[in-house]
């Protein structure tokens, strides 16, 4: 919908009204539109696994701790945006802004994959983007499928890690391939103490996230 920045402000991001607030997705400044959206159940149920996944290494670490901040907007230079997983340290170091978070994840259900692309394109590329990690969840037919995503610098950001998990592999084959690997460092802000580790999605954790999610696409 069409709609100047000054209108969007006050009738979704400081509306008040709590169905409002969560009813859009993307405010372009350019074109001066909002992208309005309305979140599916299973939409929240593959952002709520993977958090629950995440928050769990998250825990292991006392300083900083970590938050979840995905009902933060976020204006970059090109647009106003919420991630649909994000996660920031509460105490960032000296000169290092709370505006954007340091984690963030995009959950694609029914969008084109080309939407997914201009979402990470956004989080990475944004001339004030400070995000150093970002990754995709896509619900696929009998497939699920996350990938980490890494600036092109010159060029638009791409995967550089993906695992997925076949819910009927055949015969003979692998239901679940890859790993995706999340440096410590670029969560937290500061280098691994002893005892500490980067984050790792793995087949257990797929399976894990798999089972909220297919519970969901296939009751019963």
């Amino acid at each position: 919908m069409d709609i100047d920045e000054r209108s969007f402000l006050e009738c979704f991001v400081n509306s008040g009204d709590k169905l409002l607030m969560l009813s859009w997705e993307i405010y372009d400044h350019v074109s001066q539109s909002a992208l309005l959206k309305m979140e599916s159940s299973a939409h929240a149920v593959a952002a709520g696994a993977f958090n629950t996944i995440f928050s769990a290494w998250a825990r292991r670490v006392a300083d900083p701790l970590l938050s979840p901040t995905s009902t933060r907007t976020v204006r970059g230079q090109t647009r106003t945006k919420r991630a649909d997983i994000s996660w920031s340290p509460r105490e960032m170091p000296n000169g290092r802004s709370h505006k954007w978070p340091t984690f963030v994840g995009e959950v694609a259900w029914s969008e084109r994959r080309t939407k997914l692309q201009e979402d990470i394109k956004f989080w990475l590329d944004d001339p004030d983007s400070a995000v150093n990690a970002a990754i995709t969840i896509s619900v696929l037919r009998d497939k699920i499928m996350v990938e980490s995503w890494e600036r092109g610098y010159d060029k638009a950001p791409s995967p550089n890690q993906k695992i997925q998990i076949l819910r009927n592999p055949r015969p003979g084959c692998s239901q679940v391939n890859g790993q995706i690997e999340i440096k410590f460092s670029d969560v937290f802000l500061r280098d691994k103490r002893d005892g500490e580790s980067d984050f790792l999605l793995t087949a257990t954790d797929m399976d894990e996230l798999a089972g909220h999610i297919w519970n969901y696409q296939y009751p019963g």
